[in-house]
C-alpha cells in the first residue's frame, strides 16, 4: 500500500475526527467524507449520528469551510 491510497482508506469516523481536529473542512476531507458515506450501503447510528454533529457544527459556523483554490 502507497501513501497515495492511504487517505482514502480512512473511515468516516477518521475522517470526521479529523474535521473536527482541524475546526475545518477542505477540499481533500470532503472527498474522503464523500468516499467514506457513498462506499457505504448503509450507516450505523453512531455514523449517522457523526454526520449529523459535522452538519449542526458546520450550520453553526463551528467549522470552517477551506477553499484551497483561493490560497496565494
Amino acid at each position: 500500500m502507497t501513501s497515495q491510497n492511504a487517505p482514502s482508506q480512512l473511515s468516516l469516523t477518521q475522517v470526521v475526527e479529523r474535521i473536527f481536529a482541524l475546526r475545518q473542512i477542505t477540499p481533500i476531507d470532503r472527498q474522503l467524507l464523500h468516499r467514506a458515506v457513498l462506499d457505504r450501503k448503509t450507516l450505523s447510528p453512531a455514523e449517522y449520528q457523526l454526520i449529523q454533529q459535522l452538519q449542526e457544527a458546520l450550520h453553526r459556523g463551528k467549522i470552517w469551510i477551506s477553499d484551497e483554490s483561493s490560497r496565494i
